[in-house]
């Protein structure tokens, strides 16, 4: 059983150059779509998808610890999620899932099991699955989920504008209100536990 579950609402945090919000596109950016998908997710994990003794984010508000100290967070025995979305200039579309290299090939078989569940949850709510990848192919993008001390993985959830925008997001209480998008995390939630978590 995992010890500590980490959510990682990624950006959010004061980096060299100044606050980063990460993308910005359909009305909103980044770190708070990113954060409210994260409460989201959380609730739906706790609801029983967890196989866990602990839940814990690495942020509960728009501004956070830099990237170098939430890598230090975890500890033995814990697993770590980081949650974004991506954007493009150019209509772009889907959900992917990148992975540690050393995780993708010691669970091979769940990894697919996991990639089918997922390209039914997004396609049953209408969108694009891109799939599940390797993070050591991903440049220096995917470095720092490589460098995680323990089993890491990072979900780009979809295209802001192009797949959800600010219409699909409750700023005053900091929540997701669009249906699809909804359904999509809590399909996320449950197909990562009966094809993965439970299985650590």
């Amino acid at each position: 059983m995992i010890k500590t579950l980490w959510l990682d609402p990624g950006h959010g945090a004061y980096e060299k150059g100044g606050f980063d919000k990460g993308a910005c596109a359909g009305g909103i950016c980044e770190y708070k779509a990113n954060l409210y998908t994260v409460f989201d997710l959380r609730e739906e994990i706790k609801a029983g998808y967890c196989h866990c003794h602990h839940i814990s984010l690495t942020r509960k508000k728009d501004v956070g610890e830099p990237l170098y100290k939430r890598m230090h967070l975890p500890k033995a025995g814990d697993f770590y999620i980081s949650v974004h979305y991506n954007a493009f200039n150019r209509p772009a579309h889907g959900g992917e899932l990148w992975v540690q290299s050393d995780l993708l090939h010691k669970f091979k078989h769940e990894f697919v099991d996991l990639n089918k569940r997922l390209k039914k949850v997004y396609e049953e709510q209408g969108y694009v699955w891109r799939g599940i990848k390797d993070a050591s192919r991903w440049g220096t993008r995917g470095m720092y989920i490589e460098r995680m001390k323990v089993p890491a993985i990072l979900w780009e959830v979809g295209f802001l504008k192009w797949d959800f925008d600010k219409s699909d997001f409750d700023e005053q209480f900091g929540a997701v209100k669009g249906p699809e998008l909804k359904e999509i995390i809590e399909g996320f939630a449950k197909s990562l536990y009966f094809s993965l978590l439970k299985k650590i």
